[in-house]
């Protein structure tokens, strides 16, 4: 993951993955969902830790959006291309994703996740 946030008030936002809201898990470990707030820019690897019912048989979605980080943190269509490359569901409970933000500096994002197991 790349240094410091470029938006403003980038020295109240923590370098890395934050979790949003509480990972939830409806209907047991079967299916679920969590949202986590990713700081980057262009292509970039990073890792999103304690997801107890995720293994590399899970099926993972992940969607990206723009957030405001000193505000109300809601998803908003901002102007950067944000990408998803890759996904990868591990035995170690972790996601490692790699993410494109094509931007000249570094935004903060919210990844989506939905994930089902089978």
């Amino acid at each position: 993951m790349s240094g410091q946030n470029g938006s403003p008030g980038a020295e109240k936002w923590p370098s890395g993955v934050v979790r949003l809201d509480p990972a939830v898990s409806s209907g047991g470990p079967e299916q679920g969902t969590d949202r986590v707030a990713i700081a980057g820019q262009g292509v970039f690897e990073t890792f999103v830790t304690t997801m107890p019912f995720i293994t590399s048989n899970s099926r993972v979605f992940v969607s990206l959006a723009e957030i405001d980080p000193n505000g109300d943190r809601k998803p908003f269509m901002g102007a950067a291309p944000l990408t998803v490359h890759n996904v990868v569901a591990r035995d170690d409970h972790t996601l490692q994703l790699r993410l494109e933000i094509n931007w000249p500096e570094e935004l903060v994002v919210v990844a989506s996740i939905a994930y089902f197991n089978v």
